[in-house]
């Protein structure tokens, strides 16, 4: 018998079964999949390592991947660790060095004098700001209390953006505020891991299958269910035993996996109506690099296009003298699965491509266009940010948890995975020592 089963190999899941495999339980994961790492794997092709569409870590050495690594007694490797960003934001047709601090600001040249103090002011406000008290209301809204400058409110979607919440006009300005608080203080905004994401799920995998293991092509077809509590789950056939079970990968997906009596009508509501984030994703192969650049560039005419050329960091990712890049357009999850959507929001992506560098397209070996329907199972706006999502522990199913990035624990993206794993720790392990959470 299993102490925890864990569904889900991405790094939520991954994150919790390393951490509780450290503590000295029995834990088994179970991924449908044959790679590991979810969203977060890697590929090879043609001596060019690739993530499967863009990937950040948010604050290097002080964000929470590295703290779950940390606590491992391991360590991420950054590519190029002590070397300054040297990032881009597209802005009223023009490309401008992204400022990195509130100095940065203050001397911009994408805004006016009067307007550079008017965006400090919003910052400042920010900063000072308990992101608690603004969770429900829109970073739209939060600017303008500040200041009625369109140009700043433009500028500001930079911060948006930076937790993957496209429309500013909806994110949630509690979100915005967290981030900003911590990226105005940390070491580092973002982080490449060096060889790509799949350094941090190699570490991860090697913790756990010291003592557990790792079960690939894995489907959970059900999670056992005993007088209200999670005892296992039904896996290819076998049922599989356990005190505690571990839900990964984004709550919409559970339906299919407990009875709707199980859980009260309000849950699946409220699962049914999360709306995720997704994206058109492109890599590129160059015969030759194109520029220099070694951060990201992000553009603020119009759709949110992004893009970065993670070789110019982290040389290992693509062959001597070649260059790897990676783009995305941020698309509604509601038009991902519409094909002419998606061809003209793939030929708005080339075009920018094309305009912002020229001579790109000269320079491809091969592309590999990815439409990804679930990019993060949460879009952080008003009405789904921190406090409204559901707890780690489940109230109503003793012995199930969920970690991943549908949780309510803080950060975007995958740092709320991380940051689910770093809590959910503590509330399994007073789970299995018949405490209940």
């Amino acid at each position: 018998m299993y102490e925890v089963v864990v569904i889900g190999a991405g790094y939520g899941g991954l994150a919790i079964a390393a951490l509780l495999a450290r503590r000295g339980h029995r834990v088994l994961v179970c991924e449908q999949s044959k790679v590991l790492g979810g969203r977060a794997r890697s590929d090879e092709h043609d001596g060019f390592i690739l993530d499967w569409g863009l990937h950040v870590n948010r604050f290097g050495d002080a964000g929470p991947a590295a703290e779950v690594l940390r606590r491992l007694g391991e360590r991420i490797e950054w590519a190029g660790e002590g070397k300054a960003e040297r990032s881009l934001v597209q802005f009223n047709g023009r490309l401008y060095p992204r400022p990195d601090s509130v100095g940065g600001y203050l001397t911009t040249p994408m805004l006016s004098w009067p307007d550079r103090l008017r965006l400090v002011a919003v910052l400042l406000r920010a900063l000072r700001a308990r992101p608690e008290d603004w969770y429900a209301v829109t970073w739209a809204h939060f600017v303008r209390r500040t200041t009625s400058s369109p140009i700043v409110l433009k500028l500001c979607q930079l911060f948006n953006y930076a937790i993957y919440a496209p429309d500013i006009e909806v994110t949630s300005a509690g979100e915005v505020i967290y981030f900003v608080q911590r990226a105005l203080k940390a070491p580092a905004v973002t982080a490449q891991p060096l060889g790509g994401t799949g350094q941090i799920i190699h570490k991860l995998e090697r913790v756990i299958c010291r003592t557990n293991e790792i079960r690939l092509g894995c489907k959970v077809d059900r999670i056992l269910l005993d007088r209200g509590r999670a005892v296992g789950v039904l896996a290819g056939g076998e049922e599989i035993t356990a005190q505690a079970v571990v839900f990964t990968p984004p709550v919409q997906h559970l339906f299919r996996l407990v009875p709707d009596e199980a859980l009260p009508a309000e849950f699946w509501e409220y699962a049914a109506n999360l709306e995720p984030t997704a994206c058109i994703a492109y890599d590129f192969g160059l015969r030759e690099p194109v520029p220099d650049l070694n951060g990201s560039v992000i553009n603020l005419d119009g759709a949110f296009l992004m893009g970065s050329f993670p070789s110019n960091r982290d040389p290992s990712l693509a062959p001597e003298g070649m260059q790897l890049a990676s783009f995305l357009n941020a698309v509604a999850a509601r038009d991902v699965t519409e094909k002419p959507v998606v061809d003209a929001e793939t030929m708005r992506l080339r075009r920018w491509i094309a305009e912002t560098f020229p001579g790109f397209f000269d320079r491809v070996l091969w592309e590999r266009r990815l439409v990804i329907p679930l990019v993060d199972g949460v879009h952080l706006r008003v009405g789904q940010a921190y406090p409204d999502r559901h707890p780690i522990a489940s109230p109503h199913i003793r012995g199930l948890f969920f970690v991943g990035d549908t949780v309510a624990a803080p950060a975007c993206s995958a740092d709320i995975a991380f940051n689910a794993a770093l809590e959910a720790e503590e509330l399994i392990e007073k789970y299995l020592q018949g405490k209940e959470p």
